[in-house]
């Protein structure tokens, strides 16, 4: 890990870090307490919490969005990387890296809560439960693949979107004076997609963040309501891509003096 990336680890604090564990902790014995009754194991809760829309798209998405806020986007320590790094490029690269990680760690941290949470209540065999058969019972695509394969896509998409919704909040940071503008933005964006969700706007089926990102709103074959998970990572790369553009030509052009 270069000093960089260890200068902004600094920044996460106990308090932060507790923060950010508390509610999803809350989340996780809500869902143990309502699914102890049946036969259960440790990848019917962490697809439970990966396909839950209100907690992806209420909770895990801002507090998320606080801790890039907090770790990203952070006034008064840019102007100590600008000096430090030579050329704008590898600061902006080493930005998005960053955002790339917490994204990383932050999924890691859940899926290590509900690992912990399981012992002594679920097992950790890879065979589809009682609680499975009855949670995700109008979700054909889940029992498609095997438990593990089908949490591993699911902590993919995630990790997909929380990653694009960093760079959303760090490349607006680029544009606007204020960081809680570029908040903002990234809140705006979210919302939009939130409520295309909710009002079951089609077009948004298979552009919007929210069917892209949870598996259980997947086809396994092409249809006009629901994207496919080849198609779910094509439109992510995409996006990431498109942001990464843009960003790289507004750091290029910005005035740093």
């Amino acid at each position: 890990m270069n000093n960089n990336l260890q200068t902004n680890l600094r920044f996460l604090s106990i308090k932060w870090v507790m923060f950010i564990i508390f509610p999803i902790l809350i989340h996780i014995f809500i869902t143990i307490k309502n699914s102890i009754t049946h036969s259960s194991t440790v990848y019917d809760l962490i697809l439970s919490i990966f396909n839950d829309y209100y907690l992806i798209f209420y909770i895990l998405y801002l507090l998320f969005s606080i801790l890039v806020l907090k770790v990203i986007v952070r006034e008064g320590f840019d102007s100590y990387v600008y000096i430090r790094f030579k050329y704008r490029s590898k600061w902006f690269y080493n930005k998005i890296r960053f955002i790339g990680l917490i994204a990383f760690i932050y999924i890691l941290v859940i899926i290590g809560l509900c690992i912990l949470a399981s012992i002594g209540h679920f097992g950790f065999s890879n065979l589809w439960s009682e609680f499975s058969k009855i949670h995700f019972k109008t979700y054909d695509i889940i029992f498609s693949f095997s438990p593990i394969r089908a949490t591993l896509i699911s902590s993919i998409l995630l990790f997909m979107y929380l990653f694009t919704l960093g760079l959303i909040i760090f490349i607006s940071s680029l544009f606007v004076k204020h960081n809680v503008f570029a908040f903002v933005i990234a809140f705006l964006i979210n919302i939009i997609n939130m409520l295309s969700f909710l009002c079951n706007i089609r077009l948004f089926h298979k552009i919007g963040f929210c069917h892209n990102t949870l598996l259980t709103f997947h086809s396994l074959t092409n249809n006009n309501l629901q994207p496919t998970i080849i198609h779910s990572f094509i439109y992510w790369i995409v996006f990431i891509s498109i942001l990464i553009f843009i960003g790289s030509k507004r750091i290029n052009k910005m005035d740093l003096n």
